[in-house]
């Protein structure tokens, strides 16, 4: 008989992310301590089992900084399919800007998550964002000279995911495309 696995696997919140034609481009995973998974990384990415089930889609880890990335765990993330969105907020530390260049120097794709703390400049290499747009819609254009793509999250309903593609995001998440495209849920 085998031995079971009783290691506990991690509850994370998955949502899925759509282009404007509500088209599968990712799978969101939000690994921020806020939602209590701040630890599930190393037990998600344990095996290559994750990614190769939602092959051909990107993998978006939301995070609270470059820190919970340990190197071990890099090697196991494929730049190629992994996004990191990494909380703006993370800038204020003093090694978080240095991190994310390194990460950045081994192809990760980064996004800034949610606004800069005051008095900390966005360096010139971070130029795609990612935006809870549940708490407030952006205006018109305000995206369109930054390199993206740009994730809008936290949509409630197609207006309001109408008003972020108008600010120049092209990925997109929420409960709006999780009623909208059943497929999706």
């Amino acid at each position: 008989m085998a031995a079971l696995d009783l290691t506990p696997f991690p509850l994370v919140q998955m949502h899925p992310i759509a282009n404007g034609r509500n088209e599968w481009v990712a799978l969101g995973l939000d690994l921020r301590a806020q939602s209590g998974n701040a630890d599930a990384l190393p037990l998600l990415f344990g095996s290559p089992d994750l990614l190769a089930a939602i092959a051909p889609l990107d993998c978006v880890l939301q995070l609270d900084g470059p820190a919970q990335l340990p190197l071990p765990l890099l090697k196991q993330l494929p730049p190629q399919r992994v996004v990191l969105a990494i909380a703006a907020a993370a800038l204020a530390q003093d090694a978080a800007p240095r991190q994310l260049a390194a990460l950045q120097e081994e192809g990760y794709r980064i996004l800034l998550d949610g606004a800069l703390p005051p008095g900390v400049a966005r360096p010139a290499t971070l130029r795609a964002v990612a935006l809870d747009c549940g708490a407030g819609l952006p205006p018109p254009g305000q995206l369109l000279a930054l390199f993206g793509p740009h994730l809008a999250y936290g949509l409630p309903d197609q207006r309001a995911m109408q008003a972020c593609e108008k600010a120049g995001f092209a990925w997109f998440a929420g409960a709006y495309l999780e009623r909208c495209c059943p497929a999706a849920a």
